[in-house]
């Protein structure tokens, strides 16, 4: 992954608000490939749209593989569950700083 994710989210049984992906090149319908990998779902969230109005996600399915797609908000059951939440103690970059600056003499 290209980093942490903003945290995660739960997507809904059906998806009806979200835009359809179509066929790929080689015929499969990523519609129905990349719908049922994502419902019902705890999902990570990589970037939220400005607006709010939906979050790119990376899922993963047995035919395509891991992919990211754009959910609408309305096709989750709510807020974004915090990465921390479900990572407790994986230090993130602040934490690294903090560590740093601890180690670090201040100079006058």
């Amino acid at each position: 992954m290209f980093g942490k994710p903003k945290g995660y989210i739960f997507i809904k049984k059906r998806l009806e608000h979200t835009r359809e992906p179509g066929f790929d090149l080689l015929g499969r319908d990523l519609t129905k490939i990349y719908f049922e990998a994502l419902q019902l779902r705890l999902v990570p969230v990589l970037d939220i749209a400005i607006d709010n109005s939906s979050y790119l996600v990376l899922g993963k399915s047995k035919e395509v593989g891991s992919f990211i797609w754009d959910i609408d908000k309305q096709d989750t059951t709510g807020e974004i569950i915090p990465y921390k939440l479900l990572h407790p103690n994986e230090p993130d970059i602040e934490d690294f700083l903090d560590l740093l600056r601890s180690i670090i003499p201040r100079s006058a």
